[in-house]
């Protein structure tokens, strides 16, 4: 007998993507349909009659005509069968597949039907007639975009035969389409109850699983489905994806380059390797990936993006700036094409062209007028071409939209401040540091503000929290408001804390050097001052707690105490680098035992560790000689009749400073 199957189908599937990678995997189901080698062909009904054999040598030709695919001489290789011998139902069943494949599924239907009228008994042993029509008839009614009927029509043909495995795959694939995923999943089980060892409904079924977001499930699907069609170049790209959402990224590249290794025209591998180098940070190894998913696919958006989004991480805003240009050629969405001219506009902004950029935000926003980001770059871009009324609408806008936006409310402020505006850059600036206490640049321009304005004691809060987070203005601007009483009570210690912080930097700038000298001249006050005033005190309190501030920034040490000298505690514990700049800092904030440490590194050095005569060290000594300490002047005397030593002027200069 002659058994009819499916005619092709064919369904593009897009499994769950990330949106923030776009990652994209498509899918092609097939479902073969076709007629059974001549060797099957049954016996005629009547062997009497003269008709019979030259019926059945059309139906021979009927089968070889279709197995080369010329279906027109195959229709009528079988009709003429069935009109030599009008009862054979095989050329009937045959008839209506070859009409079925060509499109024509009335005349289809007709001829299985009369096929089932001629010999009910004599239907194929794995499929009902009728729920094969009703299968076929779904499939076409598919093929010309009428999901909803040819699903009808596949639970019609589950009603006649429910062991149909392809009803319930085709089901499956319909659900998922339509984005009922826990149905399919239903469906594609169902489907491996009848067919375990069927690969692409394992594949399908993964498919399902991964946009449930049930990764381990997808996972073990597509294992399967490996083990059954180890070379399925689709399946391993899969695996590489499910294992990139779950974090384990080099696993994932592995699958990527196996999958490539089996097809190397999917572009979907290539794509998806390129992701998963650019989520590594490996902008220069996801040049190529991605570069070769749009040579299958030029008109591919998210690798067009991508491929710039790249080009921008290495600094070639050109380039990036031609990719998303290139994409916009494409016929994207339009919020699609407003993320193009955004990144356009920030592209251009990186190269210096504001006005360029000014264009590029106004055509983002043309599309998303609704786009918190869009308006406030808009409104940077406006303020740095001082067209500041504009720039306040559109960061205006941009809180508007996004109220718990700090950057915005950060860049309203400072702009209502230009403009004279100081009620309005206050609130702002306070709503910044409200949304984010720990916002140091939004309280450093709070405090600045609030002082100049007269609101001294406020403008301390937001200063020490611009301070703390090493904001030196800030830092800088506290010492001098405790050092002057400025708004605030005189409190020179407060005042030494800050200046220590800054002078800690190594900083170059002038409130660095300003720092550093106001700490010299009161070393200097009080070095060897033999009846302590009251302010010698203060300044000695000031140090003090240097010292104790400096304790507190190591807690690493086995039974550290705060007690000692820090840097003696690291050097018992061999950590020899650290311990010399920890007790130059000590030293500075008059700890003797540092000053004393130090010394006898610089004489004496540590065996195989630490050479003697560091220059750092001799830094110190000849920074605290011209401070008239003297027991740097003594060491300095000391080590000044050693004219072979380096830097030997610099040791006669401060020798000479300790003598005046």
């Amino acid at each position: 007998m002659i058994c009819g199957l499916s005619i092709l189908i064919f369904l593009l599937l897009r499994p769950h993507r990330q949106s923030a990678l776009g990652v994209v995997l498509l899918v092609i189901c097939t479902l073969i349909g076709s007629l059974a080698p001549q060797s099957l062909l049954a016996q005629v009904l009547d062997n009497s009659d003269d008709s019979a054999p030259q019926a059945e040598d059309h139906l021979r030709l009927g089968i070889d005509f279709f197995l080369t695919d010329e279906l027109e001489i195959a229709i009528d290789e079988f009709r003429e069968a069935s009109r030599l011998q009008p009862g054979y139902a095989d050329a009937q069943h045959n008839l209506g597949v070859v009409l079925a494949k060509s499109g024509d599924l009335t005349g289809a239907i007709a001829a299985w039907a009369q096929a089932q009228r001629l010999d009910p008994a004599r239907v194929p042993v794995q499929y009902h007639l009728s729920a094969l029509v009703s299968y076929n008839y779904g499939v076409g009614l598919l093929r010309q975009g009428q999901l909803d009927r040819a699903m009808a029509e596949w639970e019609s043909a589950l009603r006649i035969q429910p062991n149909f495995p392809e009803a319930y795959y085709a089901e499956g694939l319909g659900y998922l389409t339509k984005g009922n995923v826990l149905k399919a999943i239903t469906q594609f089980q169902q489907a491996l109850a009848w067919r375990s060892d069927w690969p692409m409904a394992h594949y399908q079924l993964g498919v399902a699983f991964y946009e449930t977001r049930e990764f381990h499930l997808a996972e073990q699907a597509w294992r399967t489905a490996l083990l059954l069609h180890p070379h399925h170049a689709r399946t391993q790209a899969n695996l590489g994806l499910v294992r990139f959402m779950k974090g384990d990224i080099a696993s994932a590249i592995t699958a990527f380059r196996q999958a490539i290794a089996l097809d190397a025209d999917l572009p979907e591998a290539h794509f998806n390797l390129g992701v998963a180098f650019y989520s590594r940070g490996e902008w220069q190894a996801a040049l190529k990936p991605i570069q070769t998913t749009l040579i299958f696919r030029p008109q591919f958006l998210p690798a067009r993006q991508l491929l710039g989004a790249t080009w921008a991480n290495l600094g070639s805003w050109a380039k990036a700036t031609s990719e998303w240009r290139t994409a916009l050629q494409a016929f994207p969405s339009e919020s699609e094409a407003a993320v193009l001219y955004y990144d356009i506009g920030l592209s251009l902004f990186m190269m210096g062209d504001v006005r360029g950029a000014f264009g590029e935000f106004r055509q983002a926003l043309a599309l998303r007028p609704d786009w918190a980001e869009a308006h406030y770059q808009l409104g940077t871009v406006a303020v740095l071409a001082k067209e500041w009324a504009l720039g306040l609408t559109h960061l205006e806008k941009a809180v508007q939209l996004q109220p718990l936006w700090t950057q915005a409310y950060f860049s309203l402020g400072k702009v209502h401040y230009q403009r004279g505006e100081v009620a309005q850059a206050i609130e702002a600036l306070r709503e910044a540091t409200r949304l984010e206490p720990g916002f140091a640049d939004a309280s450093y321009h709070l405090g600045v503000i609030l002082r100049a304005h007269n609101h001294s004691e406020e403008a301390i809060p937001p200063l020490q929290v611009a301070a703390k987070s090493g904001i030196e203005g800030a830092q800088s601007l506290l010492a001098s408001m405790y050092a002057n009483g400025s708004g605030v009570d005189r409190n020179l210690p407060m005042a030494m804390i800050w200046w220590a912080r800054i002078s800690s930097t190594r900083s170059l700038t002038e409130a660095g050097v300003l720092a550093k000298e106001r700490l010299s001249q009161l070393r200097s006050q009080v070095i060897d001052e033999p009846q302590p005033s009251t302010e010698a005190h203060e300044i000695r309190t000031g140090f003090s707690l240097i010292r104790q501030a400096l304790r507190q920034t190591v807690h690493n040490i086995k039974g550290y105490s705060f007690d000692q000298s820090l840097g003696r505690q690291l050097l018992q514990h061999n950590r020899v680098a650290e311990a010399v700049l920890i007790l130059i800092k000590e030293a500075l904030a008059l700890d003797q035992s540092a000053h004393e440490e130090l010394e006898q590194l610089y004489l004496n050095g540590i065996d195989g560790t630490f050479p003697a005569h560091d220059r750092q060290i001799l830094d110190y000594f000849l920074m605290t000689a011209h401070e008239k300490n003297s027991k740097s002047c003594e060491l300095i005397q000391r080590i000044a009749v050693q004219l072979d030593l380096p830097d030997s002027e610099h040791i006669q200069s401060a020798e000479q400073a300790c003598r005046s």
